[in-house]
């Protein structure tokens, strides 16, 4: 496993026991406590039989992970191993009982605080497909993303059948055990030689990301209250706030703003003329979560795929900067938050440094560092430090 505040691959499996609270009203509360002994005991046991971690349970569904700064194939096979496991254990144990199972892997930070782990795309995937296990299969059952599919032996990949298309855009493979239930959508598998594709962060986060499905790369914040809020965020009471701050925001001019779908997100952002591509978002959401996305990089640098992560400080800086004014002066908010910096569409690109040589990335997958402070801390400068010395090593690897 890793260690505290190491970074890595990680595999994440998320697991819950259908129609539990139908269950809990139709059975005794001693009944109930045994069966659920049977059910949490089982999926303790096995996680930690594989050497990884249970994360708190909620209500009768839990996230469980395994990391490695090694072989990141090898993870994937032992994390489906061992959801795979897991199912089968459960089916045995409690026959009557269905379960539903997701699980996908992403590189993240490891933190032996839980709470400030569950924040990468992996556990996002593997929860939304555990969701959307119940459109899949009528009975007990474990989806994987075909990334994870991709790497089993050719006797584990017989053992799932292609799910579809899920979430609009992840191709899916399901773990049915002999009799728990039946699939309830197929299509023709992918072909063998079929390439590995991102799962981006962002387009799991929201539906209506703005740089959704981009190919072009990205640098990317966002910020998380993990505290309760007072005062979440409204377009009716915040909008005016927001438009008298416009000069503050880390966006280039000239700026234009509109609605989402719903009044539960406003987007500001940069373009070269009204009605053109967006080059700069910042968006806000009810939920207090502000998101910044900067695709200027190929503008500053001729067009071409360039990165260079010593040129990333600015960005952060005044992104801080203006979240700090934003929590504090609109939102009223003092409490914790969790920021993720992302660089999306990295894999595969050269490293350009300030002197102008080049030299190959040798982590093919989008930088993601992560930190945790106080709303009131975020124009501190530490923050910052800490998200930039992250990315400056990630980019050496």
């Amino acid at each position: 496993m890793l260690k505290n505040g190491e970074y890595g691959q990680l595999f994440f499996m998320r697991v819950d026991m259908i129609n539990s609270e139908q269950v809990m009203a139709a059975i005794s509360p001693e009944q109930y406590r045994k069966l659920n002994g049977i059910y949490t005991n089982t999926v303790v046991e096995e996680v930690k039989q594989w050497g990884g971690i249970t994360g708190s349970w909620q209500g009768d569904g839990a996230v469980a992970f395994l990391g490695t700064t090694g072989d990141e194939d090898d993870l994937m096979r032992s994390g489906e191993a061992m959801s795979r496991t897991i199912l089968d254990r459960l089916r045995a144990a409690l026959p009557e009982r269905r379960f539903r199972m997701g699980a996908a892997s992403s590189p993240a930070r490891f933190w032996t605080d839980v709470g400030r782990l569950i924040k990468s795309s992996g556990v996002i995937l593997a929860a939304r497909l555990e969701n959307e296990a119940r459109n899949v299969a009528s009975g007990s059952v474990l989806v994987i993303p075909a990334e994870v599919y991709d790497v089993l032996d050719d006797s584990v990949k017989e053992l799932y059948v292609p799910a579809g298309i899920l979430l609009g855009s992840v191709e899916a493979y399901a773990y049915i055990p002999y009799g728990a239930g039946e699939l309830r959508r197929s299509r023709a598998a992918a072909p063998a030689a079929r390439a590995k594709s991102n799962i981006l962060f962002f387009d799991l986060f929201d539906p209506e990301w703005v740089f959704r499905g981009s190919t072009e790369l990205y640098t990317a914040l966002t910020i998380h209250p993990v505290e309760g809020m007072r005062n979440n965020f409204s377009v009716s009471r915040h909008k005016g706030w927001l438009e008298a701050r416009r000069g503050e925001m880390p966006l280039a001019a000239p700026v234009y703003s509109k609605e989402g779908p719903a009044p539960d997100k406003f987007t500001v952002y940069h373009a070269q003329a009204e009605g053109e591509e967006e080059i700069q978002a910042a968006c806000f959401y009810k939920n207090g979560v502000f998101a910044l996305a900067d695709r200027s990089w190929r503008e500053r640098y001729g067009g071409r795929d360039i990165f260079r992560p010593e040129d990333a400080a600015g960005f952060i800086k005044s992104a801080l900067n203006f979240a700090a004014a934003y929590y504090g002066d609109c939102l009223d908010y003092s409490g914790r938050v969790m920021m993720m910096l992302h660089i999306v569409n990295i894999a595969g690109r050269r490293r350009e440094s300030s002197a102008g040589e080049q030299r190959p990335f040798a982590y093919q997958h989008d930088l993601c560092a992560t930190v945790n402070s106080t709303a009131r801390d975020l124009g501190a400068g530490t923050a910052g430090e800490f998200l930039y010395n992250q990315l400056i090593k990630q980019s050496e690897m």
